[in-house]
């Protein structure tokens, strides 16, 4: 045999080991070895590509002209958000813009992010923009973060990745998710495609970002619903959520053909959430059921930010929410 023939029934090998290597991850990349995302593929956007799409948003919410970037820490089971942060100054500064003596005097995302998540959970999942410096990476590994996600290379020396790689942590390079087979053109893959972003955004802009990306993640073919519910302040993400079953295990065959099953997006949201903390703002892709409003209602929500009407139309959970004296916001007039 020549060695042509060789070199290229060694490609054709390597390529089918990929494939069946992908054929045994949910979001087709067998170089993210998170135990969760072991099992066969699936068509929906995995929740790795929703917190790196909350991450973009976050990097237009930066006062920085350029080099803008932003950073999501998640708790390792992919459930809570711990931290988000876009790199910038003081937070109490007019405008997020701080006197600058030096160039670089900005805080970087992951700072922001590691700031406001502490040290205590450890085997954090982080999300960032951009690839993190060596200074960010050291941060990363003193803060306990075990898998870093990145979605460009950016301007920094791969020092930070060679740092992270050989304390042992997961640094997978995350481009832009899409359907496994989907064309470019297909209505499937339009579906999953990530948004263009404008050139800034507001935090509640992408906190709504945020709510719809969640919003692919749902099973309902009726209507896709995402929900983030976060501190009167807006530093903190208290709970995330969108409209399905139960999770870890496909529960269709319990549930009676005449039933939808789904536990809302505003629901799942709350559960994680809680009702501790008061004065809660909630960002939803569509108005509430009137069952929702009266969960965030006891939940202590304060302000609702919708986008548009749900699917049948029900504006009764709007009325509810606005007779218990809560503020509700259409997206497009608090843009």
């Amino acid at each position: 045999m020549s060695r042509g023939a060789v070199t290229a029934r060694a490609r054709r090998d390597t390529a089918h080991s990929g494939a069946a290597r992908a054929d045994r991850v949910k979001d087709g990349r067998p170089e993210n070895t998170h135990p969760l995302n072991r099992g066969a593929p699936q068509g929906r956007i995995p929740l790795f590509e929703s917190y790196l799409r909350f991450a973009e948003a976050l990097a237009r919410c930066s006062p920085e002209p350029t080099n803008r970037a932003g950073a999501v820490l998640v708790s390792f089971n992919l459930e809570r958000v711990l931290g988000a942060g876009f790199s910038g100054g003081a937070a109490t500064a007019v405008g997020g813009k701080a006197a600058r003596p030096r160039g670089g005097s900005h805080l970087h995302a992951e700072e922001h992010a590691l700031l406001i998540a502490g040290a205590v959970e450890k085997d954090k999942l982080l999300f960032v923009t951009r690839a993190p410096c060596y200074l960010c990476a050291v941060r990363a590994i003193n803060s306990g973060v075990s898998h870093v996600y990145y979605r460009h290379r950016g301007p920094h020396p791969p020092d930070g990745l060679e740092l992270l790689r050989g304390a042992g942590k997961t640094v997978v390079h995350y481009p832009a998710w899409r359907p496994r087979g989907a064309g470019s053109g297909s209505a499937v893959a339009a579906a999953f495609t990530t948004p263009r972003l404008p050139p800034r955004l507001t935090l509640p802009e992408a906190y709504q970002r945020f709510a719809e990306a969640l919003a692919l993640r749902s099973t309902d073919g009726s209507q896709r619903v995402g929900c983030v519910v976060v501190s009167a302040d807006l530093e903190r993400v208290l709970g995330v959520g969108y409209n399905g079953g139960a999770a870890g295990i496909s529960d269709r065959d319990f549930i009676p053909s005449d039933r939808s099953g789904y536990v809302h997006a505003e629901e799942n949201a709350l559960l994680k959430a809680g009702a501790i903390e008061k004065d809660k703002t909630m960002f939803i892709t569509h108005t509430p059921c009137v069952m929702c409003a009266k969960r965030a209602i006891n939940s202590g929500v304060a302000k609702v930010y919708c986008r548009q009407p749900n699917v049948r139309g029900d504006a009764m959970g709007v009325e509810v929410l606005r007779a218990a004296g809560k503020e509700v916001i259409w997206w497009h007039e608090g843009r």
